[in-house]
């Protein structure tokens, strides 16, 4: 299955429909904070660190 984001200067921003996940309404990437929101409550969010790596290899898998 292949993801795109949406990128902007320095944010990656993906929305799901319903075929794609039944569970995650939204992720978002800004260096090394990832943003999850859930379709049971898509206003509430949930951020978490990454490693250095991660928004490169997002950025790269984007770009194929």
């Amino acid at each position: 299955m292949s993801v795109s984001f949406d990128i902007t200067e320095s944010m990656l921003f993906r929305q799901f429909d319903d075929t794609e996940s039944s569970a995650i309404d939204s992720v978002s990437v800004l260096h090394q904070n990832v943003t999850v929101a859930y379709k049971s409550n898509p206003s509430k969010q949930y951020i978490f660190r990454a490693s250095e790596m991660f928004g490169a290899v997002i950025r790269d898998a984007n770009r194929h």
